[in-house]
């Protein structure tokens, strides 16, 4: 489920030119429990949407076959243009259940034109590690910028792939861990 949060600009730091030339003072963007924003860029209008906190994870597990596959999904996000920047914040937990084996878990962020989307504008790279013997749990926070690549209707797709050449058990993806928030500056490029 994606929840479109409304709420107005408390302060005007920057404008795209400041940020580009350097001089800017730069702030970092605070989500607390989703829907707070303590400072942000001024001067654009924003749109924040979120998955929350609860039931964000569409899928339970996932298969050792190394294919990417959307664990969470922020959409629709309407009206998009290129001249629209946006922001991410995700994280997503996962359980090797096969302790006899390592498994390997990677996580990426992209922009894509559908909710089932596993490739697309890249919000963050694919990356990760393996889940060992002894860690049993691993957490993937992911953070990113991108400028839109879509002009209409887009969604953030948080996804996710994993591989063993030794174990058979699916990695678990724990429910009730994972969130995805998305804050779109609306004309920031414009």
């Amino acid at each position: 489920m994606t929840t479109k949060v409304p709420f107005a600009l408390l302060s005007s730091i920057a404008t795209p030119s400041d940020i580009a030339e350097g001089t800017a003072t730069n702030k970092l963007i605070t989500v607390a429990q989703g829907v707070q924003i303590a400072q942000a860029f001024g001067g654009f209008p924003m749109e924040f949407y979120t998955t929350g906190r609860t039931n964000a994870e569409i899928i339970s597990s996932l298969p050792l076959d190394n294919v990417g596959r959307v664990v969470m999904t922020v959409g629709p996000i309407p009206d998009l243009t290129t001249d629209d920047m946006i922001l991410c914040v995700s994280g997503a937990e996962f359980s090797n259940e096969d302790a006899a084996y390592n498994i390997r878990v990677e996580s990426a962020l992209f922009l894509a034109s559908s909710a089932g989307g596993i490739t697309g504008g890249k919000v963050a790279e694919f990356n990760g590690r393996n889940i060992s013997l002894n860690m049993h749990h691993d957490t993937h926070e992911k953070i990113g910028m991108l400028r839109s690549t879509i002009n209409g209707t887009g969604y953030v797709n948080f996804v996710s792939r994993a591989a063993s050449s030794s174990a058979t058990e699916p990695i678990v993806v724990e429910p009730d861990y994972g969130h995805l928030d998305v804050l779109v500056f609306k004309g920031f490029f414009g």
